[in-house]
């Protein structure tokens, strides 16, 4: 099956999604500790671009070359510029929560 055939089974659409990679060049590992610390969704509600401008986000983390974990579907709510940075209210859905940490 199709990821998107999924997501349409939950009344969801990929043109509703923005695909986040959560990657950083320095510290590459530090989107994976923080899912590991269940840390994940306020790291990254925290921007320095305005990443998130569809209403879903399908969030997956580096862990090695060509390996990504899944890291959840989060609804994006309101977004706030402080100090030049974007403050996004973002909250996990149940959507595939029991994939969360798996490879993709």
């Amino acid at each position: 099956m199709i990821f998107s055939e999924l997501l349409n089974q939950k009344s969801l659409y990929l043109k509703d999604f923005k695909l986040y990679m959560a990657i950083i060049v320095k510290y590459r590992d530090e989107p994976w500790v923080q899912l590991s610390e269940g840390e994940f969704e306020g790291w990254q509600s925290q921007q320095t671009k305005p990443n998130f401008p569809r209403p879903m986000i399908l969030s997956f983390v580096f862990i090695g070359k060509d390996e990504w974990l899944f890291a959840g579907i989060y609804a994006a709510g309101e977004c706030q510029e402080i100090d030049g940075c974007f403050q996004y209210e973002t909250t996990l859905v149940s959507y595939f929560a029991e994939y969360i940490g798996n490879i993709g």
